[in-house]
């Protein structure tokens, strides 16, 4: 009989091994999401996919030519600045495919794309789990917040983010909060509405970090720039300062207060975000280098497996990796019988795979997050280090030998900034 596999969460990672596991492997596939449909709320800003990450897993899936109706080849543009917009970093885009290029894709346009990839009824929505149990064969059960349950599964996999209740039946470690408050804003039409600001980001991506404290502003496909400001701040900053989202104009003010000093363009980011667009949130992490005891019957992948910093920006690419990996392992199971104790065995070779994957992308983002938060001076102080991790995590094969060389170009650099 084909295993009977429940994947918990319809994000990237989760639509991205439903794929996989119907295209290469015969198993019944069934996504769960806790959410009402594919709309039910704003996805976010822009993902820059990577060639042994997003990109492998798009080619895996044969989903290469609707991935480049949408892909931004003229969103690789950077910058990385200090508040007053002295760039410590700046790249720009080719506009071209090659095998350097790291295409932008909205976070939203990605999620369609996979989850139009699957056959219909794949995913069933308002599937809100609150916890996995197994029977005496060893199959496993989903019960849902509404009451009700489904079972008969050989494979859970917990694709369900940072607060997954998958996370729950495997290891009692939770995400902990690591001190940045973010807050999310959009500023629509902006070519037309504020061409210096269109001109600033240049269809790309701006970061700039100072004094513990950042403002960014991301592309969209749709014309608008998804912005952000984030700090170190206390974990309930919006409730501690007695501010609501549903007054944009009062958190404005206070902001601007925080920024006072920051580059009028900057600051022109907020002044002008589009006042029903506010969203803010604490931002968490998994510890460094976790990982469970290996349990028969379920998994976990992306951030349900490893919730990190977003700083690296390297997140969606890690899941899309496990999605790759996983459905390997279920493929190889299958075709060495098909039977529960090969796919243990080969979901455990997985697993031990993945921590050590993992541990270097949670390492890294954290890394990047604290040089650029935690660190006085920065960007100044640590824009060297920051580069350097980087290129030695994304090509690891020069990158450890080309770090004393960042390091000494940006001696360099610093001696006339």
């Amino acid at each position: 009989m084909p295993y009977n596999i429940a994947i918990i969460g319809a994000g990237p990672g989760g639509c991205t091994l439903a794929r996989l596991l119907t295209q290469q492997t015969s198993a019944t596939v069934t996504v769960f999401e806790a959410e009402e449909s594919i709309n039910f709320r704003a996805q976010g800003g822009t993902l820059d996919l990577r060639h042994d990450g997003g990109l492998a897993a798009i080619k895996a899936a044969g989903l290469e030519d609707a991935f480049e109706r949408d892909a931004r080849y003229d969103g690789e543009s950077l910058m990385i600045a200090d508040k007053h917009l002295k760039a410590w970093l700046r790249l720009t885009e080719t506009g071209a495919k090659n095998s350097a290029s790291r295409p932008e894709i909205d976070r939203r346009l990605l999620r369609q794309l996979l989850y139009d990839s699957l056959p219909e009824g794949t995913v069933l929505w308002n599937g809100k789990v609150e916890n996995v149990t197994w029977d005496d064969g060893g199959r496993a059960a989903l019960h849902f917040a509404d009451g009700s349950a489904a079972e008969g599964f050989d494979l859970v996999v917990g694709a369900d983010g940072a607060w997954s209740k998958v996370r729950a039946a495997v290891t009692d470690v939770k995400p902990h909060y690591y001190g940045i408050y973010y807050i999310a804003m959009v500023i629509s039409e902006v070519q037309s509405r504020h061409p210096d600001l269109y001109k600033l980001v240049n269809r790309g991506s701006v970061f700039a970090f100072s004094d513990g404290k950042s403002i960014t502003a991301q592309y969209l496909s749709d014309g608008s720039l998804h912005c952000g400001v984030a700090g170190v701040r206390a974990e309930h900053w919006l409730e501690d300062k007695g501010l609501s989202l549903d007054q944009p104009g009062q958190l404005k003010k206070v902001l601007l207060n925080e920024y006072t000093d920051w580059d009028p363009l900057l600051r022109k980011i907020i002044e002008v975000a589009d006042d029903d667009s506010w969203q803010s949130r604490a931002l968490y992490m998994l510890p460094l280098d976790h990982h469970w005891t290996h349990q028969s019957g379920i998994t976990l992948i992306g951030d349900a497996a490893h919730l990190m910093t977003p700083y690296a920006g390297v997140g969606v690419n890690v899941a899309m990796h496990d999605a790759v990996k996983l459905a390997q392992a279920v493929g190889a199971a299958e075709s060495a019988g098909g039977t529960c104790e090969q796919l243990d065995r080969h979901l455990q070779a997985f697993e031990e795979d993945m921590f050590v994957r993992m541990a270097a992308a949670q390492r890294l983002s954290w890394e990047n997050c604290h040089d650029m938060f935690f660190v006085a001076g920065a960007p100044r102080a640590k824009i060297q280090e920051y580069v350097g991790r980087i290129v030695e995590y994304e090509w690891p094969r020069w990158g450890s030998l080309a770090r004393p060389f960042i390091r000494a170009g940006f001696g360099v650099i610093k001696l006339f900034r």
